[in-house]
């Protein structure tokens, strides 16, 4: 008889399942205003900020190169700035993460036999840290995180809330390199069949992201996907958005607080064009 394969399970987090973790981003941002920063400005300060190095990227006369140039010098600051503060957050303490993680593991990562894939749209590399940590004491495990939207350690190529993998502004080695990570996401994402969802709301901000996932979920071999946030039935109506009708998946919520319950948010009727 043949063996059946143990199921494979994609962890897909985002700033949610980190503690504090915008409050390195905001330190790095403050000085550039005169009033505290929050979370929703730091957001609409950056998409403003990649508006602009579209506009002057597409502007090819004298004063768009010299735009251009000037704002680009701006945002490897804000980068490298950002990315400094993350890196040093981590270091000291400051970001960490969730008590909620580590159940999480232990409930739908560790009963796999721990096959799983771990996508982070994450600048810091908190949550692998605790993952691989927590996983450890028990088992030896390597993990080899896809970090969808870079990493601080490489701040030049950290991606921003709106940008796609094609811009005006970058080279085509760094559009490539870009494209190359955001592939790999959906390539791997259509091997798993069952989908987790943790600390990431999906926002219409993050539309390349959003794309990323409807690839890698238009798949024959994902059977549910399980949103867990404390907004899970915002995010789950979010997903059943994206979702290819010409696949059944199941589609869950639960509370990051209780992963006992869970309410059933599926889709069982096909759209008139599936």
């Amino acid at each position: 008889m043949k063996r059946k394969e143990k199921e494979l399970c994609a962890l897909i987090v985002g700033a949610g399942a980190v503690q504090n973790a915008w409050r390195p981003v905001l330190r790095a941002l403050q000085p550039y205003f005169p009033m505290p920063l929050t979370s929703d400005g730091a957001n609409t300060h950056l998409a403003r900020m990649i508006y602009l190095l579209r506009w002057w990227g597409c502007v090819d006369t004298d004063l768009g190169r010299k735009m251009l140039s000037e704002t680009l010098a701006h945002f490897n600051e804000v980068k490298a700035s950002i990315a400094s503060e993350i890196i040093f957050s981590q270091k000291s303490g400051e970001i960490v993460k969730r008590d909620s993680l580590t159940a999480i593991v232990d409930k739908f990562i560790v009963p796999t036999a721990g096959r799983f894939i771990l996508l982070s749209t994450n600048w810091d590399s908190v949550v692998e840290t605790a993952i691989y940590d927590h996983l450890n004491q028990d088992y030896n495990c390597a993990i080899n995180a896809i970090r969808i939207h870079g990493r601080a350690d490489d701040p030049r190529r950290m991606y921003f809330p709106t940008e796609v993998t094609k811009e005006p502004y970058r080279s085509k080695e760094e559009d490539k390199a870009i494209g190359t990570i955001h592939g790999a996401a959906w390539q791997t994402l259509e091997t798993a069949s069952r989908a987790i969802v943790y600390g990431l709301s999906l926002a219409p901000l993050d539309a390349e992201l959003c794309q990323i996932l409807a690839c890698g979920w238009a798949s024959k071999k994902l059977k549910e996907i399980i949103v867990i946030n404390p907004s899970h039935e915002e995010v789950a109506h979010r997903v059943n958005v994206l979702l290819d009708r010409r696949f059944r998946i199941s589609v869950y919520g639960m509370s990051p607080d209780d992963l006992d319950n869970r309410l059933d948010y599926t889709i069982s009727k096909p759209s008139k064009k599936a």
